[in-house]
């Protein structure tokens, strides 16, 4: 996994395209009933960004950017998480949640009860918003989280008990749930992305589009060159959209395709961003 002080080599620019729009571009998301809808891989260590040096206490870096659109201002719905059952000893890496008008990043140091917090206020429950959260192994300054392109980490943020140095742990991947049978995800999510990599601002940009197209992770352009750092990638834009779209021979020589639980599945009509 990539480190701190890691790099990656990126073909010359004047080689780049400018963009590389996701094919097709879909004009339906994945629908979740907040109650048992959820999407889930199996554990991997490609998942987990635990540091491998002795004595470190910085984690590895990682990304993850989603465009969902919530049903109401429910207390406490997860749209991503690396973690079991609720119990304090429970294991637990990251997870990104919403609960009620707030959305909230977590970084843990092994178990659920033992974190460090940033959030961000102001969500909308009426439209769909592409959120990026990128972190470069910091656990205290190191969480940005960006709202359709801008940053907005700063309007809120919070410390919890201590986090940061996780540890790999045994949870599954989840998108629409938190752990093992409580926070499900009500609403539409389309276009998960998950990035062994800080994504930087111009690249936060790029991939939101103007809220006008989705983005293919897959391909490096002049203002985005993580395509090889795609840890997974789930378009939901049909029946097949649980996924893994990242392909082999990127930043991982397999595919994390997800399992659907409950009912989620393709929407019934056209409703997209774009």
């Amino acid at each position: 996994m990539l480190g701190l002080g890691s790099s990656i080599t990126r073909p010359p620019s004047r080689f780049l395209p400018d963009n590389k729009p996701a094919n097709p571009q879909n004009t339906r998301g994945y629908v979740f009933d907040g109650t048992g809808d959820f999407l889930e891989a199996a554990d991997h260590d490609e998942f987990s960004f635990d540091n491998h040096f002795a004595g470190s206490t910085v984690d590895e870096r990682f990304s993850f950017a989603v465009w969902v659109k919530r049903d109401d201002n429910e207390v406490n719905e997860c749209v991503m998480a690396k973690a079991s059952a609720g119990a304090g000893s429970s294991p637990a890496e990251y997870r990104f949640y919403f609960t009620a008008a707030s959305a909230i990043v977590d970084i843990h140091q092994g178990n659920s009860t033992t974190f460090s917090r940033h959030s961000a206020g102001n969500v909308s429950t009426t439209a769909w918003q592409h959120w990026v959260i990128t972190y470069n192994g910091a656990p205290d300054s190191g969480i940005i989280i960006y709202l359709n392109g801008s940053n907005v980490g700063t309007l809120q943020t919070s410390a919890g008990n201590g986090g940061g140095n996780m540890t790999n742990t045994a949870a599954t991947f989840k998108l629409g749930r938190m752990d093992d049978n409580d926070f499900d995800f009500d609403g539409k999510m389309m276009q998960a992305v998950l990035w062994k990599n800080t994504l930087s601002s111009d690249e936060v940009s790029y991939l939101y589009a103007g809220g006008n197209a989705a983005r293919d992770p897959n391909f490096d352009t002049t203002s985005y060159t993580n395509s090889n750092a795609v840890v997974a990638w789930y378009p939901m834009v049909d029946a097949n959209g649980h996924k893994d779209a990242s392909g082999a021979d990127f930043a991982s020589s397999i595919a994390f395709d997800t399992t659907k639980n409950g009912n989620v599945n393709l929407d019934t009509s056209d409703d997209a961003p774009w």
